[in-house]
């Protein structure tokens, strides 16, 4: 029995564990996709912008259009390059909270599985200690009656 309550407390710790693993990764999650929604707006905003461009060497502009247009491209890149490793950066994290997730729901499977092995080997000692004071019981009836 004090085994069964010391795997309670163990478990009740690894569930925390796993929780504040879980709290973690749905943070992780959260950056991610933060930051990927950011890389995608920029990625759009480029793709429209490169649309005008050659929608702009196309059709009679105005050179200060054309010129704002390559400058605001060039400037875009670096800030694309940058969000990129920054998602690169919060996918890498997102995975590792996940494998650190996954060892600690794991972990808390393991303590439950030996709680109920626990449970079951006193369920049997429990019912092998009661079937032997039956038999004690019907032996004494069986002499009892033998003697009469």
């Amino acid at each position: 029995m004090k085994t069964i309550n010391g795997l309670a407390k163990v478990l009740t710790v690894k569930e925390q564990d796993k929780d504040r693993a879980e709290f973690q990764y749905r943070d992780a999650v959260f950056h991610f996709e933060k930051h990927a929604k950011n890389l995608y707006e920029l990625l759009k905003k480029k793709e429209t912008m490169e649309s005008k461009y050659a929608a702009s060497l196309s059709n009679k502009v105005n050179v200060d259009d054309l010129r704002y247009l390559g400058n605001y491209l060039q400037s875009i890149r670096p800030t694309i390059i940058a969000e990129q490793a920054r998602v690169e950066k919060a996918r890498m994290a997102m995975n590792e909270r996940l494998s650190n997730l996954t060892e600690h729901h794991i972990d808390v499977k393991k303590i439950e599985k030996l709680i109920t092995k626990k449970e079951l080997e006193i369920k049997k000692v429990e019912e092998k200690k009661e079937q032997l004071f039956l038999d004690e019981i019907s032996l004494r009836q069986y002499i009892d009656n033998k003697d009469r």
